[in-house]
């Protein structure tokens, strides 16, 4: 055998496996794209973190000491809110 042979022989079956590889990637991606596209889009499944707590109503607000401590800030009396507030602790 000459050495162009051997030469030849080892670069055809280089890029035999190469070709092999390269299929079998490209089959392995479109398999994975077709599962990924069965799955709903992830907008259905979680519900943005502001949207879940607008949907929750407080129940501090009503509590009656809650509804005094939003009357305390809104009016600017912070120590009687922060008085209101340890005696919910």
């Amino acid at each position: 055998m000459t050495l162009f042979a051997s030469v030849w022989r080892n670069i055809t079956a280089v890029l035999a496996f190469a070709l092999i590889a390269t299929t079998g990637a490209l089959a392995q991606d479109a398999s994975i794209d077709r599962l990924l596209n069965k799955l709903p889009p992830p907008e259905k499944l979680v519900k943005p973190p502001v949207k879940r707590a607008v949907e929750q109503p407080d129940p501090a607000l009503k509590d009656p000491l809650g509804r005094r401590i939003v009357q305390a800030v809104v009016t600017d009396n912070f120590p009687q809110a922060l008085y209101l507030n340890r005696k919910l602790t």
